[in-house]
């Protein structure tokens, strides 16, 4: 079966990756969700994106950044000497429930 939506980029053969809200740099863990908000962590730029329904097909941006203070910010525990309930470092996990 072909893969019908795409998280991030506009096509399924891009490779770009950068630190913006839509995209990821080193995506490990995916998770789709057809009936709401979908998202995936982002390990080399330490954070979790949440893609809303709307945006989940070809390059929509990210509505809700975890382990960053923004959208554009990458560093390890956003660059505090140690980990916070609000920072990541390497996410490899994600889990969703409805």
């Amino acid at each position: 079966m072909a893969a019908s939506a795409i998280l991030e980029k506009t096509d399924f053969i891009s490779g770009t990756h950068g630190t913006t809200p839509t995209t990821f740099n080193e995506p490990v863990a995916l998770v789709y969700n057809p009936n709401g908000a979908s998202g995936g962590t982002d390990a080399f730029n330490n954070r979790s994106l949440s893609f809303p329904k709307t945006e989940q097909i070809t390059g929509g941006s990210a509505s809700i950044v975890f382990g960053q203070p923004d959208f554009t910010s990458g560093a390890i525990n956003q660059g505090l000497a140690g980990p916070t309930a609000n920072t990541e470092r390497y996410p490899t996990g994600v889990a969703a429930y409805q």
